[in-house]
């Protein structure tokens, strides 16, 4: 198969340094720029892992072009925290990642759409080559059917719901803490919801962006905290970033 992935992960970076290199791997190689001459590319970025899926004549070449690329937009050594893996090995490692067994919560559920999504969000826009078609259809398929066979996550709660049963333990009351959102994420903002819908009330969130933390407020009716006051986090009883 001539199929290769480049990519960082929760457990070899920090944030800031994923957070760079998602951005700039948005920006490069997001569906609508997902062709590069002879050169395919499927992106999968998520909140713990940034990867670059590739397909072409030359694999060696292709690796060397991205890994160009983010030199030229990153500043901060990033080599020795990159992983690459190319044909077989890639197939094997993005079933792994479908089936939720490379994730911080293990077999979760939810990175599996989130990788049928980057698929099929390429797919609209460019005719993918075999090789990559193959290389989704057959992961899917095979998380899919791992899943039931083994019951992986049958039984294990959401994110919302686990971190609403960890309140619950450390908390008598958990629905009259404080609780300060970091960021103001898709997955902060899924939590918040069912939070609030769970009677919390007393919830903040700090954010980079000022004009995303006024969305927030209006949306959600939650307290700000400006980014630059984040060291009176030491206030809250939950910190959730």
């Amino acid at each position: 198969m001539r199929i290769g992935v480049v990519g960082i992960n929760h457990k070899l970076a920090d944030v800031k340094l994923r957070e760079q290199l998602a951005k700039v791997c948005q920006k490069k190689f997001n569906p609508l720029q997902a062709v590069h001459a002879h050169r395919t590319f499927v992106l999968l970025s998520t909140c713990n892992r940034t990867e670059i899926y590739f397909s072409s004549d030359d694999l060696t070449e292709t690796h060397s072009y991205l890994l160009s690329v983010f030199r030229q937009e990153v500043d901060e050594d990033f080599d020795h925290k990159l992983y690459s893996f190319f044909g077989i090995d890639c197939f094997s490692h993005l079933t792994r990642v479908t089936l939720g067994l490379d994730s911080a919560i293990i077999a979760e559920t939810e990175i599996q759409g989130q990788v049928k999504l980057a698929y099929e969000a390429t797919s609209e826009y460019h005719s993918l080559p075999k090789d990559m078609h193959f290389l989704f259809q057959k992961a899917l398929g095979i998380s899919k059917k791992l899943r039931t066979e083994l019951q992986l996550g049958r039984g294990m709660p959401n994110l919302e719901h686990a971190i609403l049963h960890i309140g619950k333990h450390l908390f008598p009351s958990p629905e009259e803490t404080s609780i300060l959102f970091v960021g103001a994420s898709e997955i902060n903002q899924k939590i918040l919801t069912f939070l609030k819908n769970k009677n919390f009330r007393n919830l903040t969130l700090t954010n980079r962006s000022s004009s995303r933390t006024t969305y927030w407020q209006d949306e959600f009716g939650v307290k700000q905290l400006p980014w630059s006051e984040l060291d009176r986090w030491i206030y809250y009883d939950w910190i959730i970033f």
